[in-house]
């Protein structure tokens, strides 16, 4: 039996599928993934709790300083209802 979550997440997931197949979707979505990779690699395998804290004082190079203050732009911007394009618009910064 379909709950109405489901069919509204459904629906959801196919009205997003549709917009990711216009053209300045399609062009976001590898940039994304691409910007997903790397870290997905660095932590594949380890044990990473969410509750870890990272500590900024122990960044080196302002280029770690800027790509975790991008992280924290996009992160307070994420919510778990948005859709699929407005999610690739905010990620694209990463």
């Amino acid at each position: 039996m379909w709950h109405l979550a489901s069919i509204q997440t459904t629906w959801r997931l196919l009205w997003s599928v549709q917009a990711c197949s216009s053209e300045g979707e399609a062009g976001r979505l590898p940039r994304v993934m691409a910007a997903f990779a790397r870290p997905t690699r660095i932590v594949r395998g380890k044990e990473v709790d969410a509750a870890w804290a990272v500590d900024e004082s122990k960044f080196e190079l302002e280029e770690e300083r800027a790509l975790w203050a991008a992280f924290r732009a996009v992160a307070g911007q994420i919510r778990p209802d948005m859709s699929i394009p407005d999610f690739l618009q905010v990620c694209q910064s990463l």
